[in-house]
């Protein structure tokens, strides 16, 4: 039980920092990865 919590704890944080890249380098994230929406 406490090693979920972990890992969902870290996840958590990882969805946000990544979250904030691509908000500082849309162009790089878009080049790298095709976005979902446009398909």
């Amino acid at each position: 039980m406490i090693i979920e919590q972990k890992d969902r704890k870290i996840k958590n944080i990882l969805n946000r920092r990544f979250k904030k890249l691509v908000n500082k380098y849309p162009s790089v994230f878009k080049k790298i990865l095709p976005l979902k929406r446009n398909h």
